[in-house]
């Protein structure tokens, strides 16, 4: 399990409120909070630990939250401290935790940089508890293709149904969530951006590069103003929802998955 470049991670100002942190990257997180109360959890793939202290805070029993990356370990434990909550540097292909440990693991934005991505799901199915729940989101390869995007931080990408159906190779019921933007005024200032810089691209594409590569050039750098873009704008939770419809226009898929062990 690689861990995520820094292009792709949110690193929040330190000590600020979570409720004041960018929505964009918090929804996931409020939307896991319903599953915890009460619970073991994991949040595998924790970045910088903003989320899992969040969970921590809002009813969860324990929290061990883990990633690859140990700077972003090294953050969280900085700025996280409470006594349910653990980080630990951990490979999420081979967790170091026993069979039926966890009653929650939460995976945001994470399996689209796992190489061994079915390794990866098998592990948490290993650790999960019989009744267990897995809360796992990622983006929505359907949306980015539609954007013109190329996201050069991940390794792969999975439209709804291909992630539906791989969910269900190890998990028994699923049901399938979309992340969008309903803000109306912010959509129109996104898309307006792709459409410039694409442009822009292109034309700068053109001078400088074979005709081969023009196609992948305007994706990447969009993807790198789309960054910018979601970094810049103080997004609320209110500019988004989570909703089983038109999930195939979602930027980001969200699936809850029950356990389903043979006794």
């Amino acid at each position: 399990m690689t861990s995520k470049r820094e292009l792709d991670r949110y690193i929040p100002e330190p000590n600020k409120p979570f409720e004041n942190l960018n929505g964009d990257h918090t929804l996931r997180y409020m939307f896991a909070k319903q599953l915890v109360d009460g619970a073991a959890v994991l949040d595998a793939g924790c970045g910088c630990g903003y989320g899992s202290k969040h969970l921590a805070d809002n009813g969860a029993q324990s929290i061990s939250a883990i990633d690859i990356d140990r700077s972003a370990i090294k953050y969280a434990k900085k700025h996280y401290d409470l006594c349910n909550l653990d980080f630990a540097v951990v490979d999420g292909t081979h967790l170091s935790f026993r069979d039926n440990s966890f009653d929650v693991v939460t995976s945001i934005e994470v399996i689209e940089h796992v190489p061994n991505f079915r390794e990866y799901l098998k592990e948490i199915h290993r650790i999960l508890k019989p009744k267990g729940v897995l809360l796992i989101s990622t983006p929505n390869k359907q949306y980015d293709i539609q954007k013109g995007l190329f996201l050069v931080h991940h390794i792969q990408e999975f439209y709804p149904d291909e992630f539906y159906h791989l969910l269900r190779e190890y998990f028994g019921e699923c049901l399938l969530y979309g992340k969008r933007i309903v803000d109306q005024q912010i959509l129109r200032k996104q898309n307006n951006l792709v459409g410039r810089i694409k442009s822009s691209i292109i034309k700068l594409a053109a001078l400088a590069f074979p005709h081969y590569l023009i196609k992948r050039m305007p994706g990447i750098v969009i993807n790198m103003g789309g960054v910018l873009f979601t970094e810049n704008v103080a997004f609320k939770p209110d500019d988004f929802e989570i909703s089983q419809t038109n999930i195939k226009k979602a930027s980001n898929l969200i699936a809850v998955c029950k356990v389903r062990k043979v006794s």
